[in-house]
């Protein structure tokens, strides 16, 4: 694989040692809606949790009805600021309508923004750029998605079809929902994982993809060792290698997997990316599906979460070498949206 070039992004960062984040140190994590929590949500800071109601500014919570597995992401290209965009998600039947929160506002927009298509489970990542792509998601009009689209422009002053995403790419597999995906350098997309659905059923899969954005290329990275959907993962270093930490998620269905059946994991995985390898690490100590993994202050923490059924309140922190148990979430809420924000911004 063609040595990347190092580049900071949102979710990049800079190793010693074993495993540590050590960039990232100016962001925070939001949480928005979810089953069990309603249209309410969480600022997660390195010490600290509070309910939106309580941070400074105060975070309104989000009016409307599509709160099952719906997306977020800060779009801030030729912004000061940057707006926080949900997307997508179900009341009854799948959306795509958007809404935004400029940063620091007291009231969401409505109605100014549409994805191309409704979907529900997508993955949506802020660029380097300060733009967004989603991808993949389901939609009971189109099934298993495999579309890659970028929000190239939006215009903070428009009231209507505010928003140009451009179609830039077609998942080189499977359509895919509860996914991960993430901007791994400056030519570089990573999806990895999620649920499909084939001749074989409906199961989850172990795909590593890896999109040029620049060339239009796709590339075949070597498969996750445990198929999984709803796992998180991030951009990190591992003994002094680039690549991308995974943790948890469900694995199920999948044919070449028989030992996968209803299983939630616990399992901590890093993918080189250069030398196209994995190797285990630490698992969590808590396995939970829905997560999230987020540079918090300077920290990477598995947040959110369920096991069972039942949402994950605790929050783990990666020490370098193992996940602790750390502080916890305030309310039970699984299937909700996630974006970083700058902790200059948010504070609890």
């Amino acid at each position: 694989m063609k040595q990347v070039t190092w580049v900071s992004v949102l979710l990049l960062f800079c190793v010693q040692g074993f495993l540590t984040a050590e960039a990232g140190e100016d962001w925070v994590s939001l949480i928005i809606g979810g089953l069990g929590g309603g249209i309410g949500n969480e600022l997660i800071t390195a010490e600290s949790v509070c309910n939106g109601n309580e941070a400074t500014p105060n975070i309104p919570p989000a009016e409307f009805g599509y709160i099952f597995g719906w997306s977020a992401a800060l779009f801030s290209s030729n912004m000061e600021k940057g707006e926080i965009m949900l997307c997508g998600g179900k009341d009854t039947i799948e959306s795509k309508k958007c809404y935004n929160l400029p940063v620091g506002s007291s009231s969401w927009k409505r109605d100014v923004c549409e994805l191309e298509r409704e979907r529900i489970n997508a993955n949506m990542f802020s660029t380097s750029d300060g733009k967004i792509v989603i991808s993949g998601g389901y939609s009971s009009k189109a099934g298993w998605l495999k579309d890659v689209q970028m929000l190239q422009s939006y215009d903070p002053d428009c009231t209507s079809n505010c928003c140009q995403w451009d179609n830039i790419g077609t998942i080189d597999g499977k359509g895919v929902y509860s996914h991960c995906a993430l901007q791994y350098d400056e030519d570089h997309f990573v999806f990895m994982g999620g649920n499909t659905w084939d001749s074989n059923g409906q199961y989850d899969i172990a795909d590593v993809q890896i999109f040029n954005y620049k060339t239009g290329q796709w590339t075949k990275g070597k498969d996750i060792p445990i198929p999984r959907q709803g796992h998180g993962c991030i951009k990190t270093t591992h003994n002094g290698r680039d690549g991308i930490m995974i943790a948890g998620g469900f694995c199920n269905g999948n044919p070449n997997h028989p030992d996968c059946y209803q299983l939630r994991l616990d399992s901590t995985m890093f993918y080189d990316f250069e030398s196209d390898e994995w190797t285990e690490l630490s698992p969590l100590n808590n396995a939970r599906d829905g997560l999230v993994l987020n540079n918090v202050e300077g920290t990477i923490m598995a947040i959110g979460g369920q096991y069972r059924g039942a949402p994950v309140e605790i929050i783990e922190k990666w020490n370098g070498d193992s996940w602790e148990e750390s502080i916890s979430l305030k309310d039970k809420v699984s299937s909700f949206a996630n974006v970083q924000v700058k902790k200059t911004d948010y504070k609890c």
